[in-house]
């Protein structure tokens, strides 16, 4: 139920009140201090104004799509439209989980909604900063970074898909396994939330592409990394 249909109005105290540790030790380290900080300024006003949770997500599902063909048309300055996409879905990401939380309306069609929005983040993202250095670095071409970006995306689909699979099929928490002694998550989250504040440092000296190499190293590494404890298990 949203404030606006009881009259009650949604303070950040409450908000940051129902946040509770066991909530914040599933966040990473920037999106606990940064993002999610963020996203208590914002959320009131959603859902002062009778907004769901499963309409943010398609928001933020909105902004994937649009990530690269804004990039495409932003040229030279395409990293400063990436990084604010970014920011905007990272921010949003924290707002539908605030929304589900304090209103009650958490649901298995807003946990499908949220995957489709973190896996679709993942892809476009990658495809989007492709572009961006496709015009730092014209003599690549365009087409090169492109399909660089489209092989990187699909190593992470692919890898994602494995660990999930190996979760099903083992009943074991996947994440945990594969990233060995440390938490799985808080790597991944660790490097991908830095992306928006990379663009920004970078990008002005024209050397966001370090931040899609960077990128596109790290989900090689992951994938390769994650098949072989994966296969190693599964033989054992």
């Amino acid at each position: 139920m949203s404030s606006a249909s009881t009259g009650r109005r949604i303070t950040r105290e409450e908000l940051r009140g129902s946040f509770s540790a066991e909530k914040a030790a599933h966040d990473g380290l920037l999106s606990s201090r940064f993002y999610r900080q963020i996203s208590f300024f914002v959320t009131p006003w959603f859902m002062n104004a009778g907004i769901s949770a499963n309409t943010v997500t398609g928001l933020a599902i909105l902004i994937c799509i649009a990530m690269p063909p804004v990039a495409l048309l932003l040229g030279s300055h395409a990293y400063l439209g990436v990084a604010a996409f970014c920011l905007a879905y990272l921010v949003l990401d924290c707002v539908d989980g605030n929304i589900a939380r304090v209103s009650g309306s958490s649901s298995q069609m807003g946990q499908y909604l949220d995957s489709t929005a973190g896996k679709l983040y993942a892809i476009t993202r990658t495809v989007a900063l492709g572009i961006v250095a496709g015009y730092e670095l014209p003599a690549v071409g365009m087409g090169g970074w492109l399909a660089v970006s489209l092989a990187a995306a699909l190593l992470f689909v692919w890898g994602r898909e494995s660990r999930q699979y190996f979760k099903i099929t083992t009943g074991g928490a996947a994440d945990h396994f594969v990233a060995g002694s440390g938490r799985f998550k808080d790597i991944v989250l660790a490097f991908t939330e830095l992306i928006p504040l990379g663009l920004l440092v970078l990008g002005p000296a024209r050397l966001a592409w370090l931040v899609f190499v960077a990128l596109c190293a790290f989900y090689t590494a992951l994938f390769a990394y994650s098949q072989v404890r994966i296969i190693r298990k599964l033989q054992s």
